[in-house]
């Protein structure tokens, strides 16, 4: 893996089975890749941080960065460290996952994140939109899975 690989994950907790099941995914979280013993991530009942490297059989996808991106899309997540766990875009994403909203970024707050918010806005800081039929943020870790994985050709590494 390479710095800003973005790593799938699926643990048998029940908040991610809860997740899975309301989002019809494999995933439940996701993270970006630092080093071997390295992650940034927004968790649940944590504020973002790194965190050690847990994740070492998990899918994850290489969006063939360059060298000015990476410091880029790092010195974002950087600056994100200490933010909360947004758990009222949690509860927005489920209203509309099941129907009762349409609207997208019910309830997101600026100073707080989930884990594929804090993705999808890194790259986007960096000038990737990796869903553009949605608002920055407005996503989940299925979102970003079904968008990357098992694509043949994400980038076309130099």
């Amino acid at each position: 893996m390479k710095i800003g690989d973005i790593i799938f994950v699926r643990s048998s907790s029940p908040f991610s089975w809860l997740i899975r099941w309301l989002t019809r995914s494999e995933y439940s979280h996701c993270a970006i890749y630092l080093t071997e013993k390295k992650i940034i991530e927004a968790d649940a009942l944590k504020r973002v941080k790194i965190s050690k490297n847990r994740y070492h059989d998990c899918p994850s996808v290489d969006l063939c960065l360059n060298d000015n991106e990476k410091v880029r899309l790092v010195e974002y997540l950087i600056n994100q460290i200490g933010k909360p766990y947004d758990y009222k875009q949690i509860a927005g994403l489920f209203l509309r996952l099941i129907g009762l909203s349409k609207k997208q970024n019910l309830w997101d707050s600026v100073n707080s994140v989930i884990c594929s918010e804090l993705i999808d806005r890194g790259y986007g800081s960096i000038g990737r939109d990796l869903l553009p039929d949605r608002l920055d943020g407005d996503c989940t870790p299925a979102d970003l899975a079904n968008a990357l994985l098992g694509r043949e050709a994400v980038c076309k590494c130099a």
